[in-house]
């Protein structure tokens, strides 16, 4: 295990997923690496990281005592390392130590008695009975109010009385006065540390230093280079979900006022020179073409802006008509995501815009059928395309501001640093907009990934992502409310954030190690999508070789070695006949029917699953009370029993525990204690205590000590509280009765001979997929739009059922606000009835089972009982091809409902290939649109974009790999075999499709449809091509072009490079591209002339409509002032008239070159000599 991290453990970025087994010693691995390879890696700079879901799960100290102590080292480990905690966490865990090296000028702040009363209380009630709610609110209120305040005031002192950061930690260190700072904030040294602890909370945020600007982790060079190490890497993608829709939800802005606030700015203050002069990088870039002018760039947004406000007339207020006046605090929502997909109003599915002139607002009309005129969409789209465009401009700006700042302080090295994030707030600042709308920009710019567009050469290349993991999604809510009546607000919720995004960021600048038993388990709900990393990655995503895989399979083996000698028994747990199995639980009539109508007189309305819980519970405790060699049982629910729950009751359960224990197994005097006073009591809350996320060291602590006294004990907790990582092993109190399963020759890192549970019971998880009912919440209904759109990003489901679920969610939402009366419960089975579900459950029972197997001392005999439902679930894991733990593979080899499935369906690859071809369709309209004219660097990718078609109709995973064209595959279709065509059908000019991979469809997507044998039959063409490097068939191959890209790029494209050739190579007729502010209007000019040309590959029954496009020609005429435009088709195998318009100015040429009779029509080609062209 060393070795594979001495291997891949360097500065090179990219990504390893590390999958031993728990208990295989990773972490003890991976700081022995840090130890001894910290001084080597950590030159220039670079850092180290380690990183878990859990703080109090760090090795800090592990790192301490087991290797720096151990060698004498400790004045390094201070020197190099250190544990960043939680601002708030700080002041409680060392205030008291310090509070009487604090100077006096801070004790005479009132926020210091503040500061210091809350932590007194928190110290004092922390640990009592019923006070976790009050301490929870102190703690809050620490949190987001006084520490921050108290921060600040650390700040302005230290800004104020010392330059630069280094004074500032220089004071830190060396003034009496302030050193009690860098105790209560160890962060304040972050600049000299080399090895850094924090949980994956901490790292997401910003690390506030106290001594220089606050960063995020992600975007600061403190991480460029560094290797990181992510512990439970599977389970920190919910911690990082959880912490972008907390920030997305607090963070909604009203979109329609921001873009007014914007406007007003542009069109009443005036840029500062500062910002609009060229810093000597920006020339030097300038000289090379790669980057824009900013002279005049103020003007250009401003009339981008006028162009909105003329259109929409954004200055009148928008209103809603047709709301309930009876129903406050009325929502309306629109989703987007790549495409618009949902609104709900009455089932209404358009929103219409009227220009009311008289009232002076803007009308918001919901209609069912689409409207022809204003829509609000295109108003959004338009702000959209203008926030996204402000963004990259005032980006752009700071960049540029930043580096004029560093020039002029460079002569002054006392001059404080200057970083991208002042630069940043700088400019925005100078548009007075409102705090949460400088935030929402900043977070939109600093949300971007950098994308290389330029290969050394200079030349553009092509870099796609269109995934939701890059682009996110926003919904917008339509809000109308008494305390705004006139008006109706649009808020924008935008999350352009995803946990994929974050880390493959960080992928892009750091070595990432993700080290999880289960991180390489494929469910995008359960785990981060590892086919998105290994497609943006490329060569970055690393994968062990067949041979590293080997060794660390013989590592497990070795680790170990004499499980054979150790009993797995698994057992499913299955209840049918609830009456009979409390009367077998019970083995007497009368007492299961007194507990029945117990359980009833609780709940009237219990169901047959609440009653089933009930007697699952019973029936392993029953187990755990009859088995002796049942030490220490785990028992895992979803759900905590509570007093005066009526679905799972306390009392309840403890009355069918004491019947168990006195009347069914007669085992009270394994559960007699000594009391405070020496007597011995038996008590029924001695054989079992229930943990919850409350003071959970406290309580753990508490169970711990009585396992390692010898004591039985039955634990109940639940999943969300015994989640990844959680360790729970105690020090066993009979050494020598316990199997050591670790080949001796191993290395013993368990000198303290601690053991584990030997037995566990795994309720079925419930709520994977966020729960749909009348209590949603914001927070849960954000959470669903995210699953379902990784479901759809992986093809599980549809786009048209992504749509139906968002319309569904969306009800529930507002039912939860407005609603009394029942609705009907959404239909979403479907999606736990796939791969992605089953793997999801499995990883949730791995992780579940690992929290009984962290050590090598096991008990003879280990029970795993599982609930029958989860048989059905994990059956069909490949024990056998992945390396899990034994018990995890004994409980899936007991299964009853052995089955196969296949891990990708024909159904997941349709899905795909809809919803690729939609983005597709999507981001070309952006081009077709293109509301604010050609920019040369869209110029630039639509050319690109044109050569990548005819380069590679199809590409194979080998070309893939061997030209790197990993950032290409979002443009194509993956097909389920290899092959070189499929059929499609059409709407909607291909925005909506339908795709089989036979020939079932009217419309195909192959070689003889692109008529590309035809075209290669014209003299030379042939030769041209191979000289060009573009294709002269389409091979098979793993990947395709979608219908958007093949009909409305590549055939168009076809046609306009075998045109021009002809033109130029056979007619001897030079044609010359048009300028951009006249590009894509038609495709060619002839020089010295008025006259246009464009190609066009139709077949032979495509013609003009004079009726519907001879008016859009004779626009695109007027605009370029041309004196004729030739439409010219390429082929025809039938010989048919020239078209002319009444005229004369537009000419149709049916075919240049006749497929049948394999001859250039002359006809045409003097048609177009007489026309003085030649």
């Amino acid at each position: 295990m060393i070795n594979i991290l001495k291997e891949y453990c360097n500065k090179k970025p990219g990504l390893l997923l590390f999958d031993p087994p728990t208990g295989s010693g990773k972490t003890h691995n991976v700081l022995q690496w840090i130890y001894e390879n910290y001084k080597t890696h950590c030159i220039e700079g670079r850092k180290i990281f380690f990183i878990t879901n859990l703080k109090k799960n760090l090795p800090y100290e592990e790192l301490r005592n087991n290797f720096f102590s151990s060698e004498n080292k400790l004045e390094d480990f201070d020197k190099y390392v250190t544990f960043l905690d939680s601002n708030s966490d700080c002041l409680i865990n060392s205030f008291k130590e310090i509070d009487n090296s604090i100077n006096d000028y801070f004790k005479n702040q009132a926020i210091y008695y503040k500061i210091k009363g809350i932590v007194n209380q928190i110290h004092k009630y922390q640990k009592k009975v019923g006070f976790s709610d009050f301490v929870a609110s102190l703690k809050d209120d620490l949190r987001t109010n006084y520490e921050p305040d108290f921060r600040r005031k650390i700040e302005k002192f230290l800004k104020e009385n010392y330059r630069n950061r280094q004074e500032r930690i220089k004071a830190i260190q060396t003034d009496e006065n302030l050193q009690w700072i860098g105790k209560l904030y160890p962060a304040v040294f972050t600049s000299k540390k080399k090895i850094f602890f924090l949980s994956i909370d901490k790292f997401y945020h910003k690390n506030s230093t106290l001594v220089e600007p606050s960063y995020s982790f992600l975007e600061n060079d403190i991480t460029k280079n560094a290797v990181i190490f992510i512990d439970e890497f599977d389970a920190t993608k919910d911690n990082i979900l959880k912490n972008i829709i907390e920030k997305g939800k607090n963070q909604r802005i009203d979109f329609i006022h921001l873009f007014t606030e914007v406007y007003w700015a542009l069109r009443n203050n005036v840029f500062p020179q500062k910002f609009i002069t060229h810093s000597e990088k920006r020339e030097k870039l300038l000289e090379k073409g790669y980057s824009l002018k900013l002279d005049d760039i103020q003007e250009r947004l401003l009339k981008m802006a006028e162009e909105i406000e003329n259109d929409y007339k954004t200055n009148f207020s928008f209103k809603t008509l047709d709301i309930n006046e009876e129903i406050l605090n009325q929502r309306n929502l629109l989703f987007h995501d790549f495409q618009y997909h949902s609104v709900y109003r009455n089932d209404k599915k358009y929103i219409r815009l009227n220009e009311n002139r008289f009232k002076k607002i803007n009308e918001i009309i919901f209609e069912k059928n689409k409207p022809e005129g204003k829509n609000i969409v295109t108003l959004l789209n338009q702000i959209k395309g203008f926030v996204q465009y402000f963004s990259g401009i005032i980006k752009s700006i700071a960049e540029n501001y930043q580096q004029i700042e560093m020039q002029d302080r460079q002569g002054n090295p006392n001059r404080a640093e200057f970083t991208f994030d002042s630069a940043l707030s700088t400019v925005i600042e100078e548009f007075g907009l409102e705090p949460k709308y400088k935030n929402f920009l900043i977070d939109t710019i600093l949300s971007e990934r950098e994308k290389p567009k330029r290969k050394d050469n200079g030349k553009y290349q092509l870099n796609y992502d269109l995934s939701v993991y890059q682009q996110g999604f926003r919904y917008y809510d339509f809000v109308d409310d008494d305390s705004h009546q006139s008006k109706t607000k649009v808020f924008i919720y935008s999350f352009q954030n995803t946990p994929e995004k974050f880390i493959l960021k960080l992928s892009e600048k750091a070595k990432v190690i993700g080290i999880s038993a289960t991180s390489r388990i494929q469910t995008v709900t359960g785990n981060y999508d590892i086919s998105y990393f290994k497609r943006q990655l490329g060569d970055s995503f690393i994968e062990l070789t067949e041979k590293e895989r080997e060794n660390l399979n013989g590592l497990f083996y070795s680790q170990s070695k004499y499980y054979n000698k150790i009993k797995i028994h698994p057992k499913w747990v299955d209840i049918s006949d609830c009456e009979q199995e409390f009367k077998n639980l019970f083995e007497d009539e009368e007492l299961s029917k007194s507990i029945i109508n117990e359980i009833k007189s609780n709940n009237p309305k219990i169901n047959d699953y609440l009653l089933r819980r009930y007697i699952k519970i019973g029936t392993v405790y029953k187990e755990f009370l009859l088995k002796d060699d049942i030490k220490g049982f785990l028992c895992l629910l979803n759900k905590e029993p509570k007093e005066y729950d009526t679905s799972l009751n306390l009392k309840i359960l403890e009355n069918i525990f004491s019947i168990l224990v006195e009347d069914v197994t007669n085992t009270k005097e394994l559960f007699i204690i000594k009391d405070e006073k020496g007597e011995e009591k038996y008590d029924i809350k001695n054989s079992f205590k229930i943990i919850n996320s409350s003071d959970f060291d406290n309580k753990k602590q508490s169970f711990i000590t009585k396992l390692e006294e010898g004591r039985k004990l039955f634990i109940i907790s639940m999943y969300q509280t015994m989640g990844a990582g959680q360790n729970l092993q105690f020090i066993a109190p009979n050494p020598e009765n316990l199997i050591n399963v670790r080949d001796e020759n191993l290395f013993d890192w368990n000198k303290e001979n601690k053991t584990d549970f030997n037995a566990i019971y795994l309720d079925k998880p419930t709520h994977l997929i966020q729960k749909i009912d009348k209590n949603l919440n914001e927070e849960g209904f954000i959470r669903y739009l995210f699953q379902l759109e990784f479901l759809a990003q992986s093809g599980i489901i549809s786009v048209k059922q992504l749509n139906s679920q968002v319309t569904a969610a969306f009800k529930f939402l507002l039912a939860s606000f407005n609603t009394k009366k029942e609705i009907d419960s959404v239909n979403n089975g479907f999606l736990y009835q796939d791969s992605n579900i089953k793997q999801h459950f499995a990883k949730y029972i791995i992780q579940a089972i690992g929290r009984i197997c962290r050590t090598n001392l096991k008990s003879s005999n280990i029970y795993i009982y599982a609930d029958i439902e989860l048989d059905g679930l994990i059956c069909d894991f490949d024990v056998e091809n992945n390396l899990v733990l034994n018990e995890f593979k004994a409980l899936v080899n007991s299964s009853k409902k052995k089955q196969k499935s296949k891990n990708y369906s024909l159904l997941q690859f349709k899905n795909l290939a809809d919803s690729t071809n939609r983005k597709i369709n999507s981001h070309i309209r952006k081009f077709i649109s293109n509301e604010w004219g050609w920019k040369e660097k869209k110029k630039e990718e639509w050319e690109a974009l044109r050569q990548l078609c005819l380069r590679y109709p199809t590409l194979t995973k080998n070309q893939i790999q061997d030209k790197y064209l990993y950032r290409f595959l979002d443009l194509y279709i993956e097909l389920p075999d290899e092959a070189n065509q499929y059929s499609f059908n059409q709407k909607e000019d291909y925005a909506d499709i339908k795709i089989e991979f036979d020939n079932s469809l009217p419309f195909k997507v192959s070689e003889d449809s692109a008529r590309l044998k035809e075209l290669l039959q014209i003299p030379s063409v042939e030769k041209y091509f191979k000289k060009e490097h573009w294709a002269t068939s389409f091979k098979d191959g793993n990947y395709i072009l979608p219908p958007e890209l093949f009909n409305n790029i590549y055939k168009g494209a076809l046609g306009e490079v075998v045109g021009k050739f002809i033109f130029e190579h056979h007619l001897d007729i030079a044609l010359e591209e048009l300028p951009l502010v006249h590009y894509e209007l038609f495709d060619y000019k002839i020089p010295d002339s008025n006259i246009y040309i464009d190609f066009k590959h139709w077949k032979e029954s495509t013609k003009i409509s004079h009726k519907e496009q001879e008016q859009k020609i004779r626009n695109k005429v007027e605009i370029v002032k041309a004196d004729k435009v030739f439409i010219i088709n390429i082929l025809s195998s039938s010989a048919t008239d020239l078209i002319k318009s009444t005229d004369g100015k537009v000419i149709e040429i049916p075919y240049l070159w006749d497929s049948n009779t394999n001859v250039f029509n002359t006809q045409f080609i003097k048609e177009i000599t007489a026309n003085e062209v030649l």
